[in-house]
């Protein structure tokens, strides 16, 4: 079940379920990407067995990616994984990685759950709101399953994102010294770089930041 939308697999699923009176299972491929969708609309529909592969690695476009059936079933429904245990997922990030390591492919930072920006917060609004209540821009709490949220620097990002960033750099710094106005040079310098080649892989504004960050501590290391 490649490329047909998630209702008639659904409906399909629960008539096939019923004649055959006998456990059933689901497995799709990704062509139109409705893998994890299909198979979701599957298990509504009755199936009790899911097949599928870490990070939704297959032939064509790839098979139903388990991190997100799993995370989704756990996160958001009623059912129980199996077998027992199996509803633990808070290494899901570390396996996801770990197979994507194994296979020598680069992990999709972009990936639902588990990418590095899957919880990353890069303009002001979205900053300065999940400084405040961090449930507002997350669907779940990324610790759920191995993942944490990331506030980025960069040309679209407010005040809070910079003084976050700042406060973590100084939490994990034994002398804690740098200045509080490191917070506005910061930010000051990021406006005035500017961005030439904003992607969606790479992010030059928070590579200058991060430099800046780098200088600040050597100017006021003892």
């Amino acid at each position: 079940m490649g490329p047909t939308p998630g209702e008639p697999i659904e409906d399909l699923t629960r008539v096939v379920s019923a004649k055959l009176n006998h456990p059933i299972g689901i497995h799709t491929h990704n062509d139109g990407e409705l893998a994890v969708a299909n198979t979701l609309a599957g298990v509504r529909g009755g199936a009790v067995h899911i097949q599928g592969t870490i990070n939704g690695y297959g032939e064509r476009c790839g098979n139903a990616n388990m991190v997100s059936v799993m995370a989704n079933l756990a996160l958001k429904t009623d059912l129980s994984l199996r077998p027992a245990g199996g509803g633990d997922i808070s290494h899901l990030t570390s396996l996801s990685r770990s197979v994507a390591e194994i296979a020598n492919v680069t992990p999709l930072d972009y990936q639902p759950f588990v990418g590095r920006s899957a919880f990353a917060h890069k303009g002001g609004v979205h900053g300065a709101a999940v400084a405040k209540v961090e449930r507002s821009y997350q669907h779940i709490d990324p610790v759920l399953v191995g993942n944490q949220s990331r506030l980025v620097v960069s040309e679209l990002g407010g005040r809070a994102n910079t003084r976050i960033r700042r406060d973590h750099e100084l939490y994990l710094m034994a002398d804690r010294t740098l200045p509080y106005g490191y917070v506005v040079e910061v930010m000051a310098a990021v406006q005035r770089a500017g961005v030439t080649n904003l992607g969606m892989i790479t992010n030059p504004v928070q590579a200058r930041a991060e430099r800046a960050e780098a200088e600040a501590k050597e100017t006021t290391a003892p």
